[in-house]
């Protein structure tokens, strides 16, 4: 075993642990309080809303990045070997999704729905534009849990591995 290895596993396990809290904390806790304790101001709440997931995936771009780095440059330790770098792979597939094609096409669609109602909240269900809303927001959400998922996964296939 590599001395030091221990270490490297705990902080990696550590920073994947803090990844995950934060992308359920912000999409099933942060985000949804925000609506409600400003339910008199959704325009406010959607744009904070935006901001923070916006920070949200680009921190979880830089750290999937980098667990993915180090599981691979350490991939002769087993505790890092295939199913936990594969895992945070597929991870950064999807944040590459949301970031480049999921995300510009909900600003893009609440900018064009707050400029026609005033809000996505107001505009027609039938409206195509809000259809499209809907279902860009329903995808990302799926998205999450599916991240969290493969992230739960790789965390528990990595803690319960002992290091070569």
């Amino acid at each position: 075993m590599v001395k030091g290895l221990g270490a490297i596993k705990a902080l990696w396990l550590l920073l994947l642990g803090l990844w995950l809290g934060l992308e359920a904390g912000g999409d099933f806790i942060a985000a949804p309080q925000l609506f409600i304790n400003l339910k008199d101001n959704t325009v406010l709440a959607a744009t904070l809303a935006g901001k923070f997931f916006r920070a949200q995936n680009i921190a979880g771009l830089v750290i999937v990045v980098l667990l993915v780095v180090t599981a691979l440059a350490l991939r002769h330790d087993r505790m890092f070997w295939k199913a936990p770098a594969v895992l945070l792979l597929v991870c950064l597939m999807f944040l590459l999704i949301e970031v480049f094609w999921i995300a510009p096409q909900i600003q893009d669609l609440r900018g064009q729905l707050g400029a026609l109602y005033g809000s996505t909240s107001a505009a027609p269900k039938e409206d195509a534009m809000k259809v499209r809303f809907d279902l860009m927001h329903q995808v990302s959400v799926i998205r999450v849990l599916i991240q969290l998922l493969l992230g739960a996964s790789a965390f528990l296939v990595a803690a319960k591995r002992k290091s070569a």
